[in-house]
């Protein structure tokens, strides 16, 4: 890739200025962290730029897609047959449903004013460099509208820059896709003032089971029909149904179909939609929606809005954003959703003539957010708008994927890719609502033919999961694998996003290939017992003499893959970080909508020299993703596993599980070294019941000398599917289950939103396992 001089656009006198920040280790001892390097490159704009006036909402304005001059720019194609071959992800268009892994130098490729940034470049080996605005993101772009080039810059669609404006890009390299992305994400962040902050500790709507109505639910713009009159009877219907059969939904979303979302704007209920108003009426929390602001709206004799005679205005005023924030919030308001920011971006030029007006608009939403304890969700972005979170406290969460209507094909496949992005500026992924009822139809919905599958892709995203269904039609035991009984989600630790082996697996080809992974981790701590000294001995010795760490529990998912796809030890250390542990069993969950028993035959042992081989799931057809669903538990230092939650799909989460802790006995010699003690602190809600699995030290011994005999069977490693296949066949090993019980009257703590957690711990030795009194 060759670099070129800035050109400069005839109206753009300017500096331009290259800083090489150095290594993020260059201060630090050699700790063996990764090392990445930085350089930001500035414009300085040496005197008033002003053009001529855009057409008010002229979104077709050429202008927007390019820039007033290019520093960095890079040749698009390769000059010689020499110059390493790289390839790019590269985001865009709406929901980024546009991102596309390309080829550099594809001459199909094109970067405008809603794709193309950030880029992240990468070789065969992995070596990575991520190209992205880093200041003005709302007017800060790349662009190929010139000569060939791929510059960065301000696009000409701004109206007018000040002299002595300055405008920043930044690359980032490192070794790794991941890690190069999420240290990107960190100085993005840093830059913007943003922590991670967990969704059990601030955030009600990703922590807890919902009810969604937005587009592709049952009741979406629904037309009242016998038995209801309205949308709130349908609604208190819904509320009915699931406090019936026990479905612990604790909040629900309204969409844009309640309040008056035309001309003239108002945040109001529509008497003929809700009765009882913008009001507690459900005794719920809620999530409320909007999108775009109607021009003519009762708010504009009071507040700023950003005006160009269009039929859409911005609302740049924190004061609105207050009053807004204030009436929803008396209702019960958790979350508010900002929609339509692909059309305020490109359908209009509401954020795109001058410098400031997205900021202002992102800014003072934020600033209302956190003034009103509530958080943000952003739907319809454009890549300006994901990097703009990087400033915003209060977005936890965005939509990484196109509504849920079955006629976008291959619709999934964009969350891995996107969540990737989201993920390193912290946020999460929502995929949308969910369907849980494959049965069901409405005349204007197509009806879903894999419930499970989005339900687990939705989960492990980790956005907002809420199923869409009728009233009478929640399919109770698929919602309830993905939360306790109280409605608390039992959720992985960070967004599922693509491992990145199968950048490396794909590279030749310029191949999508969608494997996701996310992990759990588990505090764990481990002591040495003699053999001469009893469990409760051990138990009472000073816990100094005990060494902790975390377990990683990792989650796989796969769509459309047309090939097997190996999972190594090496695969799934460098998916959930520094991991402690050389040793898992696989387990494989689900295939096409199918969810397998928890039995030996579908459990794979994995370390140094075996790995797991994920099954082909080629695509069914466009609009439905071929799948499979695996799980990861680390063996434990005595040979024991916890496999977790028989039935949950995040079958060990950190919000269920306290503390793993062995004991491992000393001076013991064989498989299990005399079997060790293993005991799981669990919590759980007030009489609540789950059961939990355990392989116990023969397990994993058992699983390897089949995987041996297996292969040598089928002539050696050469054929991982014949070696499946053989294995299927052998049924002897032991799982050990356990069911356990959350007493209704316990000493009981409370988390953040009331939820009460009750203890519960199970124990297993060389003779049992059982839940301790």
């Amino acid at each position: 890739m060759k670099s070129l001089s800035s050109g400069l656009a005839p109206d753009a006198p300017l500096s331009v200025n290259c800083m090489n920040l150095g290594h993020n280790d260059d201060d630090d001892d050699d700790d063996g962290s990764p090392a990445f390097g930085r350089i930001l490159f500035r414009q300085t704009f040496l005197r008033n730029i002003t053009r001529g006036n855009t057409k008010a909402g002229d979104a077709n304005d050429a202008n927007a897609n390019l820039v007033y001059a290019g520093f960095p720019a890079f040749r698009l194609d390769r000059s010689s047959e020499e110059e390493e071959v790289l390839n790019a992800l590269t985001y865009g268009g709406i929901h980024m449903q546009n991102t596309a892994l390309i080829r550099w130098g594809d001459p199909k490729f094109s970067a405008r004013a809603d794709t193309g940034y950030p880029l992240v470049l990468f070789n065969r080996n992995l070596t990575t460099a991520v190209l992205s605005p880093f200041s003005s993101f709302f007017v800060g772009i790349h662009s190929t509208g010139a000569n060939n080039q791929f510059e960065c810059g301000i696009k000409q669609s701004v109206q007018h820059i000040p002299g002595k404006f300055t405008y920043d890009t930044v690359l980032v390299s490192g070794q790794g896709i991941n890690s190069t992305v999420n240290f990107y994400g960190e100085m993005m962040m840093q830059k913007g003032g943003k922590t991670r902050v967990s969704p059990y500790v601030s955030d009600f709507v990703l922590s807890h089971l919902g009810y969604w109505t937005d587009n592709g639910a049952y009741y979406y713009h629904y037309l009242p029909r016998p038995p209801f009159n309205n949308s709130e009877e349908a609604l208190k219907a819904v509320q009915a149904d699931a406090i019936a059969r026990d479905i612990p939904v604790r909040y629900f979303q309204w969409d844009d179909w309640w309040f008056y979302n035309g001309s003239p704007w108002q945040y109001e209920a529509v008497p003929s939609i809700f009765p009882d108003g913008l009001s507690d009426w459900m005794h719920s929390p809620l999530s409320l929606y909007t999108g775009e602001y109607g021009a003519n709206n009762p708010y504009r004799s009071r507040f700023e809005f950003v005006d160009h005679q269009a039929t859409t205005v911005l609302p740049v005023d924190v004061g609105f954003y207050r009053e807004l924030f204030r009436n929803g919030t008396k209702a019960g308001m958790k979350m508010f959703e900002q929609d339509y920011l692909s059309s305020i971006n490109g359908g209009t030029n509401l954020t795109s003539l001058d410098l400031d007006s997205g900021d202002r608009f992102f800014g003072a939403m934020n600033e209302a957010a956190l003034e009103a304890n509530i958080t943000l969700q952003l739907c319809m972005m454009h890549p300006c708008h994901a990097l703009a979170t990087s400033a915003m406290q209060a977005v936890t969460n965005a939509r990484a994927s196109p509504d849920h209507v079955r006629v976008y094909e291959h619709r999934e496949e964009m969350i891995g890719w996107n969540s990737l992005l989201l993920a390193s500026l912290g946020v999460w992924s929502s995929r949308d609502n969910v369907w849980t009822n494959s049965s069901e139809t409405r005349s204007n919905v197509n009806n879903e033919t894999d419930v499970i599958t989005n339900t687990i892709l939705a989960l492990l995203a980790g956005g907002p999961y809420g199923p869409g269904d009728g009233a009478g039609s929640m399919n109770r035991s698929l919602i309830m694998r993905t939360c306790r009984d109280d409605g608390l989600m039992l959720r992985a630790d960070f967004p599922s996003v693509p491992l990145d082996k199968t950048f490396a697996v794909g590279f030749d080809a310029v191949k999508p290939v969608h494997v996701w992974a996310t992990s759990s981790w588990l505090p764990s701590s481990s002591e040495s017992q003699s053999q001469s000294e009893s469990e409760s001995e051990s138990q009472s010795r000073s816990e100094s003499e005990s060494q902790s760490q975390s377990l990683p529990y990792t989650y796989v998912v796969a769509l459309n893959l047309d090939d097997p796809f190996e999972i190594s030890l090496g695969d799934l250390q460098s998916s959930a970080g520094s991991s402690p542990t050389g040793r898992f069993i696989a387990r494989e969950v689900m295939a096409n909508g199918t969810l397998f028993p928890l039995t030996s035959e579908r459990l794979r042992p994995v370390d140094e020299g075996h790995s797991a081989q994920l099954p082909a799931c080629p695509v069914i057809d466009p609009l439905t993703a071929g799948s499979v669903f695996w799980t990861f538990a680390p063996v434990l230092a005595n040979d024991w596993a916890y496999l977790g939650e028989v039935d949950k799909i995040v079958s060990a989460s950190s919000r269920r599980v306290r503390m793993v802790h062995t004991l491992n006995a000393t001076g013991a010699t064989g498989v299990g070294a005399a079997a060790g003690v293993v005991q799981v602190t669990l919590v759980g809600s007030p009489g609540e019941a789950t059961t939990v699995a355990f392989a116990p030290p023969p397990v994993f011994a058992e699983l390897l000398a089949e995987a041996d005999a297996a292969a040598a069977t089928v002539g050696g490693e050469g054929n991982k599917k014949e070696l499946a296949e053989v294995a299927e066949g052998d049924s002897s090993m032991s799982l050990v289950r356990v069911d356990v019980s959350f007493p209704e009257s316990c000493a009981y703590t409370e988390d953040n939103f009331g939820n009460k957690d009750c203890t519960a711990v199970v124990s297993c030795n060389a003779a049992a396992c059982a839940q301790l009194a």
